[in-house]
C-alpha cells in the first residue's frame, strides 16, 4: 500500500502526539458530543445535569451536587473482584447495580471515594434526618403507588444486598450502601432505606455481605 507524502506527514503527526496516551486522561466525554476532552473523574455538565465518566468500563453516572460535596446519584456497577449481581442475573446489575463486599472498597473512579458513615449523616441532615425527598422519583419501591419528589436528585432505589451466607433478599423494598467506616474485623457501618421508616439506619455489618456502593467527591 502507498502513501502520499501528505498521510505520511499526517501520521507521524499523530503518532507524536500520542506519544505517552493511555486508556486513562483525556478523552471525548460520550455525554457532551461538543466537548473537546475532559479528564477520568471530572464533573462535567451544569447544575441538573452533571455526569462523570469512568474509563475502567467506559460509562458515565449521573451525579449530584449535595451540601459540599458531588455524589454519583446511581448506583456503582463496575465489575470488580468480590462484587455480585442480584441473583447472579446480569440485567440486575444494569437496572441497580452491583453489590459489593467491604472488602472491595477501592472501587470508585479517579478522584472520587466511598463516603465514611459520617457523610452519610451529613448528607440526610439536608433534609434534618429524613430520607423521603433522596428517593428515586420512578415508582420501583414495593407496594408503593407514590412518587417521590427526588428533591437532591440522589435517586435512591432499592437493590437489595447479599447476606454472608450467599442468599438474596430486599431487592424490591430495601437499598443498602457502604460506608468506609470499619467498626471491627468483621463489621463495618451500612446505611439502610426502606419504606417504613422516614429515617435511615446506619449500622454495622458483616463485612462479608454485599450492599450497593456510591461515591463522593469533595467540591
Amino acid at each position: 500500500m502507498k502513501f502520499s507524502l501528505f498521510q505520511l506527514a499526517a501520521s507521524m503527526f499523530v503518532a507524536y502526539a500520542c506519544i505517552g496516551c493511555s486508556d486513562a486522561g483525556f478523552r471525548d466525554n460520550p455525554n457532551d458530543p461538543g466537548a473537546v476532552s475532559f479528564e477520568d473523574g471530572e464533573v462535567t455538565g451544569s447544575e441538573y445535569n452533571y455526569s462523570v465518566y469512568d474509563s475502567r468500563n467506559k460509562r458515565s453516572y449521573k451525579v449530584t451536587k449535595i451540601g459540599k460535596y458531588y455524589w454519583i446519584a446511581e448506583n456503582l456497577n463496575y465489575a470488580a473482584s468480590n462484587s455480585f449481581c442480584y441473583n447472579g442475573e446480569s440485567e440486575n446489575c444494569k437496572k441497580r447495580g452491583r453489590l459489593y463486599r467491604w472488602a472491595s472498597r477501592d472501587l470508585c473512579p479517579e478522584g472520587w471515594k466511598i463516603p465514611s458513615s459520617q457523610e452519610w449523616v451529613n448528607l440526610f441532615e439536608e433534609d434534618n434526618g429524613f430520607v423521603r425527598r433522596f428517593l428515586s422519583g420512578e415508582r420501583v419501591w414495593e407496594d408503593s403507588n407514590l412518587s417521590y419528589p427526588n428533591t437532591y436528585q440522589f435517586s435512591i432505589k432499592p437493590a437489595g444486598y447479599r447476606a454472608a451466607d450467599g442468599t438474596y433478599r430486599g431487592f424490591t423494598d430495601l437499598a443498602g450502601f457502604w460506608t468506609r467506616t470499619s467498626d471491627d474485623e468483621t463489621m463495618a457501618y451500612s446505611v439502610w432505606v426502606d419504606l417504613e421508616s422516614p429515617y435511615p439506619d446506619i449500622i454495622p455489618y458483616n463485612k462479608n455481605s454485599a450492599l450497593s456502593v456510591r461515591c463522593i467527591k469533595e467540591i
